[in-house]
């Protein structure tokens, strides 16, 4: 994280790690979250705006926020990550499916059996394992997937359009070599 502060910039400079907020009421939304983020969590890195000028905010990582937390619960919207620690498989499925929102989510294991597992129980349109991956056009939306869930962009096409995609889901693996098979 650290290190993609030192490449704040324009996200169209391929050296660049990220790029600014789109304007000035996005910035004051995430500082807002970031500074109530503070009082319900542990905040491990960043926080805080980067330089005066333009909208670019340092990568922020919270640790262990309340149940009922605002950064756990609502989408951010900016580059802050939450990080909650859990004891059991369940318990981290659990915690997975405790939101109305299920777009994208990342398993993280050397064991591909337990990916592949914990994966099939966790209601999300796009599960990656081993790593967190852009969701395309063809990802299903987490609504369709489980009527309860929010998000995704199926749900934006026409009929005629979305009804291939779905009652899909999506598993993306990080491989050995680097490469996300899909």
């Amino acid at each position: 994280m650290r290190a993609a502060a030192q490449t704040l910039g324009d996200p169209l400079d391929p050296n660049v790690a990220l790029g600014p907020l789109v304007d000035t009421a996005a910035l004051e939304r995430v500082k807002a979250m970031i500074a109530r983020g503070r009082e319900e969590a542990e905040l491990v890195v960043g926080g805080n705006q980067s330089g005066e000028e333009g909208c670019f905010m340092e990568p922020t990582v919270f640790l262990n926020p309340k149940p009922d937390a605002q950064i756990l619960r609502d989408e951010v919207f900016g580059p802050v990550s939450v990080v909650v620690t859990f004891r059991t498989e369940q318990e981290a499925i659990d915690l997975a499916n405790d939101t109305e929102f299920g777009l994208m989510a990342g398993v993280f294991t050397r064991d591909l059996n337990r990916a592949l597992r914990v994966s099939a129980k966790i209601d999300s349109g796009v599960v990656g394992v081993n790593c967190v991956t852009v969701v395309s056009i063809s990802s299903p939306s987490p609504k369709e997937l489980n009527e309860t869930k929010q998000g995704g962009l199926i749900d934006t096409l026409p009929d005629e359009l979305a009804g291939s995609l779905r009652r899909q889901e999506t598993i993306r693996i990080r491989q050995r070599d680097g490469r996300i098979r899909e």
